[in-house]
């Protein structure tokens, strides 16, 4: 209770995420429904500016993250050339179910459009398009979301067996089908229900994710195995395949 009560004296306005976005709002940035910010204390967002700040809804900010919305390289100006050209706010307006990466940096004025993913240490200063996968420094597109969705499907089951690598190696066993990265592989195995549903909700973490949506692909993924027997001899068969 008392270590409780020293962070949200300490941190503040970073305590929680609700606290943040009730921070954030307070300086006049607009944060869309359900947007999740992973790690507010690392979390830099130019409040100072914040009414030139738009973030959309299912938006998923990591750790490390910096929204600047201002450019004060004006103020070299007077000294290097004794003139005065002030600048004010840049708008930063980011739209609806954006991933932005670990460190990522955003300079207005920019616009990044709806269904974006961001990669990590990206330096976003150019207005990004919808549907677009995009990384670097400065941030361009990579590939499109189909293109992002068809290698995520291609590479499922080998990320899959790299997991139970993984599981084995720490554990010394085949991991029951709810190990399986956290229950999160699953879905593979299920039977579309909304018992199976609920039982996902609850065991896999979707932090950021809205549950509606969550719930509509849920049902609308197809099974890849049968059975758990099916899956380990798929396994076993691919290892066989790769000589391990």
């Amino acid at each position: 209770m008392i270590k409780k009560l020293l962070g949200k004296l300490i941190y503040k306005e970073t305590y929680s995420e609700d606290t943040f976005v009730n921070f954030l709002n307070k300086n006049g940035v607009s944060v869309g429904k359900n947007t999740c910010f992973f790690d507010p204390r690392t979390t830099f967002i130019d409040v100072n500016r914040g009414n030139y700040i738009k973030i959309g809804a299912n938006c998923k900010i990591t750790s490390g993250v910096r929204i600047v919305a201002h450019d004060y390289s004006w103020s070299n100006l007077i000294d290097s050339n004794k003139v005065i050209y002030p600048s004010g706010g840049k708008h930063v307006e980011i739209g609806d179910n954006v991933f932005i990466g670990v460190n990522t940096t955003i300079i207005g004025p920019v616009k990044i459009g709806n269904n974006v993913i961001i990669g990590a240490g990206s330096l976003v200063c150019k207005d990004l398009p919808d549907n677009t996968v995009c990384a670097g420094n400065p941030a361009r597109v990579i590939k499109s979301m189909d293109e992002y969705v068809k290698k995520a499907k291609e590479t499922m089951l080998e990320n899959l067996y790299d997991d139970v690598d993984v599981f084995i190696a720490k554990n010394h066993r085949f991991p029951s089908m709810t190990e399986c990265g956290g229950g999160r592989y699953a879905v593979l195995f299920m039977d579309k229900t909304e018992e199976n549903w609920q039982w996902y909700a609850s065991t896999v973490s979707l932090k950021g994710v809205n549950l509606e949506s969550a719930r509509g692909a849920f049902m609308s993924t197809e099974k890849v195995f049968e059975s758990y027997d099916e899956f380990r001899n798929g396994y076993e068969k691919s290892r066989k395949e790769r000589g391990k």
